[in-house]
């Protein structure tokens, strides 16, 4: 097919676009013949290859570059097969491109399954969340909030915004708000919030943020509060706030953040109560995303949140059956021993226990 070829680096390029929807190419890969599809975004892409060669299961990775933007799934590139192929998936890569990578026909994406496990947790958890988090809301402005120093003219998007108490906040300060989360269950109790309160200027999304559904440069104010922990790629979902943020608007994001000498205790104590944490990462960490995706960093500050009972918190936590005892357990014996090993200032007054969580907010400019 003219207009494809691969040059001597390795990299498949196109000089126009080709008019079927299937190039045969003549080269291949240790003898590897692969189904690949391209995919609507344009850029960097790794293609990951697997077939079955004679007995064995074979994978290669080989870089490519795109110089076309308008490919869909429906159009793909083919090898002339002799081995039996899988379908190809899709995911962003770390600054919002596309990965095509192999899955067969029953294995998701580390991004898909962590999906999964947040659906599953967090339709369970919608209502009581929405009462544990209406603790203190009302309360003075939030170390946050202070450091967005949202304006009247900025439009704001929440990414994973859950039941919608900051992003309600927000647009009682900002031109308008978009609050997006995987959730369905918790954008309902988000409605609710906001018809108890009439705010209008604000509207709500149902859907993945990786990629967030948004053109380029089209809100100056991208917020993330609470959700990083959650994430299977966190760099991959800054990269994407930071593609729908304009030149010279706002990052920012406040998430669970324990000191490196406790990370590991703490983590695995979350995952323990919550199975779709994933890893909070320690402030250094999490200010690396934004220095590597060359993000100007303006504000940064570690703080623990006010003094929780667990009760409240396990009370919206589904963790695996058997499981809930094991980290009642773990927090009782760290309020026991005064050794803080879970970094979360777990406390036994009144035979209660209390807890606060270690936060970091940074904001970066774009």
């Amino acid at each position: 097919m003219d207009g494809a070829r691969w040059d001597p680096s390795g990299e498949l390029v196109w000089d126009q676009m080709p008019g079927v929807f299937a190039l045969h190419l003549d080269r291949t890969f240790k003898g590897i013949e692969q189904l690949v599809h391209v995919v609507d975004v344009p850029g960097t892409v790794n293609i990951h290859a697997r077939a079955e060669v004679g007995s064995r299961l074979q994978r290669r990775t080989w870089p490519t570059h795109l110089h076309q933007s308008r490919w869909s799934m429906h159009h793909r590139l083919l090898w002339p097969t002799k081995a039996k192929v899988w379908p190809l998936g899709v995911q962003r890569s770390r600054r919002g491109r596309a990965n095509v990578s192999s899955t067969g026909d029953a294995t998701m994406t580390g991004h898909d399954a962590q999906n999964e496990k947040v659906l599953d947790q967090f339709t369970r958890q919608a209502e009581s969340y929405a009462k544990l988090t209406a603790v203190g809301s009302g309360a003075s402005p939030s170390p946050f909030l202070n450091a967005i120093a949202p304006l009247a003219t900025d439009r704001t998007l929440d990414v994973a915004c859950g039941v919608g108490r900051l992003t309600l906040t927000l647009a009682k300060l900002t031109q308008h708000v978009t609050g997006i989360d995987l959730t369905a269950a918790m954008i309902d109790q988000a409605r609710v919030l906001q018809a108890e309160v009439g705010i209008t200027n604000m509207d709500w999304r149902v859907g993945d943020i990786l990629p967030l559904p948004f053109p380029d440069s089209t809100f100056s104010l991208v917020v993330s509060q609470a959700a990083f922990h959650h994430l299977a790629d966190p760099a991959a979902v800054l990269a994407e706030m930071a593609r729908v943020c304009t030149r010279d608007g706002r990052i920012a994001i406040n998430d669970l953040s324990p000191e490196p000498q406790t990370a590991g205790a703490l983590n695995r104590a979350e995952k323990l109560r919550d199975p779709s944490h994933v890893r909070a990462l320690p402030p250094s960490e999490l200010r690396a995303l934004g220095r590597a995706i060359g993000l100007v960093e303006t504000a940064v500050s570690s703080y623990y949140v006010p003094k929780i009972p667990l009760e409240a918190v396990l009370a919206a936590s589904f963790p695996l059956p058997g499981d809930l005892e094991k980290v009642r357990a773990l927090y009782l014996a760290d309020a026991h021993s005064g050794a803080d090993t879970l970094g979360l200032r777990a406390e036994l007054s009144a035979g209660q226990i209390t807890i606060q969580y270690p936060m970091t907010l940074i904001v970066w400019r774009r």
